[in-house]
């Protein structure tokens, strides 16, 4: 797989930059933190913020698509919610994605599989983008439970 186009990387995220700025601006008078925070949590979709490797927040549909209390999920280690035989392979692709961050589906937008608490498997679409606002890149990984 070849490496991304500096140039076009670049303005991409020029790109984007202009367009977060852009709804922000229109946006601002109607949206508070506190209300896209409560929509963040109350999606109906499973939301879980990594560093790439460690769980940093959970949103409410987590506990019922995964079936762990948030407590039980800070700290850890992303891989828990993943097929324990796909584990190795997610360790670099991971990895990858850190390097070269892009706003994607995972899995070429193909059903993955996603592991439960207690310990069975289940189908999962999933969609990650990131965030480089803080010193380092926040992965923000939306799962939604596709039926068997």
């Amino acid at each position: 797989m070849s490496e991304p186009d500096e140039s076009s990387t670049n303005t991409s995220m020029n790109e984007s930059a202009t367009t977060d700025a852009l709804l922000e601006t229109a946006a601002r008078p109607f949206l508070s933190y506190s209300f896209l925070f409560k929509s963040w949590m109350r999606s109906s979709d499973a939301k879980i913020i990594s560093d790439g490797e460690k769980i940093i927040a959970v949103n409410e549909e987590v506990c019922a698509t995964f079936g762990y209390h948030p407590s039980e999920l800070i700290g850890q280690a992303i891989d828990l919610l993943v097929p324990e035989t796909t584990r190795p392979k997610h360790k670099g692709f991971r990895e990858g994605y850190v390097r070269h961050p892009k706003n994607r589906p995972m899995g070429a937008g193909g059903v993955l599989k996603a592991r439960h608490k207690k310990g069975h498997e289940f189908p999962v679409v999933i969609n990650l983008i990131y965030n480089t606002d803080t010193n380092e890149t926040l992965i923000e990984a939306t799962v939604r439970r596709v039926e068997d």
